[in-house]
């Protein structure tokens, strides 16, 4: 399942889907995907998506509202305070702070 969410990232996905597609109702799909993941299915495409962002950040050439959509956020806010949350500062402050950051390489 993990598969097809990390296909699908950057689509609406629901739990009603998810659910869907692995045959079961939306509570034992939920139960049984935080007994194998320890998460539940809606914050695992949170935290996947999280990361994704940071990734497109890293390198620099997109503006945070162009990042918002390319892992599949649909509110520049929603990603902003999410954002916040989890890496404890905002997508933009994140970003610059890589840019300011010395790179260095071995000899």
């Amino acid at each position: 399942m993990t598969r097809s969410i990390q296909t699908n990232i950057r689509e609406n996905l629901t739990l009603d889907q998810l659910s869907n597609k692995a045959c079961m109702s939306k509570a034992q799909f939920s139960r049984s995907f935080k007994k194998v993941l320890g998460t539940s299915p809606m914050e695992y495409i949170l935290d996947q998506r999280l990361n994704l962002a940071a990734n497109y950040l890293k390198q620099g050439n997109s503006q945070v509202q162009e990042v918002c959509f390319m892992p599949g956020f649909n509110n520049v806010t929603y990603l902003i305070r999410a954002f916040k949350s989890r890496f404890g500062k905002t997508p933009k402050a994140f970003q610059k702070k890589l840019a300011f950051t010395p790179q260095f390489t071995c000899l």
